[in-house]
């Protein structure tokens, strides 16, 4: 009997530790769930935002790249309006297809930074290409460019585009950019038929792209190199270097030389230079020499056959001697016999060539 009561405490006695044991086993068993839970959370929290970032980055590149195409439709907007190619100083062309240039040739020319990134941080380059509205080169003609990824942007089993990745690069390109459904290429300013063009593969759904466009209003509100338009300035137009014309210049009022130069003294090699002298007639450089313009008076003077060209005599008064300026012609004019010792004045007039 002594031996069943001492069984019974013992039982009771274990009855608690087995609940306590109880307890404890399901505690740890959620802090393990609560913390595998929190750690994929943030692992997943961690990708989404290195993928953000990623997206950003590229958009950010693209937002560069339309800055550099807007730079090239610029300048070249005349020749690509008219579907020539765009050449350079030397008269070579600057693109092996100006419609659809590549970055390396737009990083040449100076349309992007040497150090412009082949692909964007998703990793993807890049093709371009140029749209002509039907109006070219007439009124109304538009230029559009599309910069769009060579692959899609996809989640990573590749069932679909990726949303998030797109979001964050187009946010990030301020407006300018978009992407590719199976209909459409649009973003917040564009939105084009897919394929944009006749000539173009369709891009597949989730194609990133970046537009950039210029128009001939836009144009017109420059003036640029070889532009045909009269500027019509309404002010004064100040010119470091030499001013070169091909037709005729024209002066509604005076031409004011500011050039002055001496008759008779050197001049630069070439004809056609014009100057004016001290006393503001004016000068030519003719024969490398400054010469009066033609039919100048040079002035005059009187020569005595016995004294020359004292006491009686009269020297020019724009040499000081009895001489003409260089460049001139003497034409005697008058002559004179003196009866005391038989000698002749003779006076002169100095005349320009003519």
């Amino acid at each position: 009997m002594r031996t069943i009561a001492l069984h019974a405490r013992a039982a009771e006695n274990c009855r608690p530790g087995r609940r306590q044991a109880g307890f404890a086993l399901l505690e740890l068993t959620l802090a393990v769930a609560l913390a595998g839970m929190l750690l994929v959370w943030g692992a997943n929290r961690l990708v989404h935002r290195i993928d953000d970032a990623a997206g950003q980055a590229t958009g950010a590149w693209m937002l560069e790249l339309k800055r550099g195409l807007d730079n090239m439709l610029r300048q070249h907007f005349d020749s690509l309006a008219e579907g020539a190619p765009a050449v350079g100083a030397n008269g070579q062309p600057l693109y092996a297809d100006p419609l659809a240039p590549s970055l390396a040739e737009l990083k040449a020319h100076g349309h992007l930074p040497a150090t412009f990134p082949e692909n964007g941080a998703l990793g993807a380059s890049v093709n371009i290409r140029i749209l002509r509205d039907t109006r070219c080169p007439g009124a109304g003609c538009r230029l559009d460019a599309l910069a769009y990824g060579v692959r899609p942007v996809l989640l990573a089993d590749g069932s679909a585009p990726d949303l998030m990745r797109l979001g964050a690069a187009i946010e990030a390109t301020g407006g300018y950019g978009g992407s590719a459904t199976a209909a459409r290429v649009r973003g917040a300013n564009f939105d084009f038929p897919n394929p944009p063009a006749p000539a173009m593969p369709a891009l597949p759904p989730g194609t990133l792209a970046v537009w950039a466009g210029f128009g001939a209003a836009d144009y017109d509100l420059y003036v640029r190199r070889h532009d045909t338009r009269n500027p019509d300035l309404r002010g004064d137009l100040s010119v470091a270097g030499s001013l070169s014309t091909e037709g005729r210049l024209h002066a509604g009022e005076y031409l004011a030389l500011g050039g002055v130069a001496v008759a008779g003294a050197a001049c630069p090699d070439g004809a056609g230079l014009i100057a004016r002298s001290a006393k503001g007639g004016l000068l030519d450089c003719r024969g490398g020499v400054w010469t009066a313009a033609q039919g100048s008076f040079g002035g005059a003077y009187a020569l005595n056959s016995s004294k020359g060209c004292a006491q009686s005599s009269s020297p020019n008064p724009l040499t000081g001697t009895c001489s003409c300026p260089r460049g001139h012609t003497a034409v005697r004019v008058a002559q004179g016999l003196w009866s005391e010792d038989g000698s002749a004045t003779v006076g002169y007039v100095c005349v320009g060539p003519g």
